[in-house]
């Protein structure tokens, strides 16, 4: 895996690693939906720093990461892997949400030795399990869509990816990437082996 990806690290703490991993976000109707980055965490990781060594991450192609060739939940919890391993850190708490939820349960369904413990929110098995304005949404997005709907999501994404001219290809790999219906087996669910808390 060889392309960069973007971390920030707030220490004021040693006590415990929470790494945080965004997903989609966002209401639909009216508002504009995010497709995950730090960003997203602003408002918590103060406060979580004054108690933890926090790591917040931009996966593959969203926020400031660059993209990778293809983009599947199991290569976003393969880069969180490998990023455990450069950062040289023992096991680790991870915070995620919808796509970030999954590719904690993922990573710890996978590398069980590298994750203490998980809080997934928002997190799905199946796309079928995703409310149904999401679903018609997700369903609806490509390039012609997110330049005639979502101006604003674009500037903002150009705006932090390294590879602004390539938006295009990001849509169309997040595109394929809900297309399929199972997300995680429920052998992989049921085979973690640590405590998670899933809303």
């Amino acid at each position: 895996m060889n392309i960069k990806i973007k971390h920030m690290i707030q220490i004021k703490s040693k006590l415990l690693i929470i790494i945080l991993v965004a997903g989609i976000s966002g209401i639909v109707h009216g508002q504009e939906i995010s497709y995950g980055s730090i960003h997203d965490f602003q408002q918590v990781i103060p406060d979580l720093a004054t108690h933890f060594r926090v790591i917040a991450v931009d996966s593959p192609g969203h926020g400031r990461s660059e993209q990778a060739d293809s983009l599947s939940f199991e290569l976003m919890a393969d880069y969180i892997s490998e990023m455990i391993d450069k950062l040289q850190l023992d096991s680790v708490y991870i915070v995620g949400y919808s796509d970030g939820g999954i590719t904690a349960l993922l990573l710890a369904s996978r590398q069980p030795g590298k994750v203490k413990r998980v809080i997934a929110s928002g997190a799905n098995s199946k796309m079928s399990g995703i409310v149904p304005q999401i679903l018609e949404y997700l369903n609806m997005v490509n390039p012609e869509f997110i330049e005639t709907y979502q101006q604003e999501w674009l500037t903002d994404y150009q705006s932090k990816s390294p590879e602004k001219e390539n938006w295009k290809k990001f849509v169309n790999d997040m595109t394929r990437m809900y297309s399929g219906e199972e997300i995680i087996s429920g052998e992989q669910l049921s085979g973690i082996g640590i405590d998670f808390l899933q809303e």
